[in-house]
């Protein structure tokens, strides 16, 4: 009996353990910039000091992650970042989230396009509001947001699927997405419907 309690109490032990470690690795997670440019900072105050100028495509170490208050607005805050960028000096600061993509979501969307390679586009479209890009259909938690897309973003459909919104929704919906880098204008002899 006392050895069934102690491989028990091991068992436990080691769970605690393994969760522990996936906590940790999980608080030191690479990125991916999604905005064109951006930078990496001295501190999230808005005088703070320009370090280092990171593009689209850099990887950065996040570090740690911290909810500021908008100094313009005081009921919205922003998420910021202390990311070790993979320069020759390993710069160590701070970055707006929204430059910034998890390396664990850019996979997964890099698998939804995969899935979705080679689909013709039901229609097109364009949002009439700032909207969360996701990558599956569940809106109940933000764990799923691959960015923030702005209002008069176009797209293209290639499926769809009806999800009723959670009555708690307005409470959950984060803004602390990456927001999508603007796409260049085309030529205006390439506009539809223009001359």
């Amino acid at each position: 009996m006392p050895s069934r309690l102690l491989r028990n109490l091991l068992v436990i032990v080691l769970a605690g353990v393994i969760a522990g470690c996936s906590t940790l690795a999980k608080r030191n997670d690479t990125g991916v910039v999604v905005a064109s440019r951006a930078q990496i900072r001295s501190s999230t105050a808005v005088v703070a000091a320009d370090l280092l100028v990171v593009n689209r495509g850099d990887q950065v170490d996040i570090l740690e992650s911290v909810d500021v208050q908008d100094p313009t607005d005081n009921t919205k805050k922003e998420r910021w970042l202390r990311v070790q960028a993979h320069d020759e000096e390993s710069t160590e600061g701070w970055i707006e989230s929204r430059n910034v993509m998890p390396e664990d979501i850019l996979v997964a969307s890099q698998k939804v396009a995969d899935e979705d390679k080679g689909l013709p586009a039901q229609a097109s479209g364009q949002l009439r509001a700032s909207s969360n890009l996701r990558l599956t259909p569940d809106r109940s938690g933000n764990e799923n947001i691959m960015m923030r897309l702005d209002s008069g973003s176009s797209f293209e459909i290639v499926g769809w699927k009806r999800v009723p919104k959670p009555k708690t929704s307005e409470a959950i919906e984060s803004d602390v997405a990456p927001k999508a880098a603007p796409c260049p204008s085309p030529p205006r002899s390439a506009r539809p419907g223009r001359d």
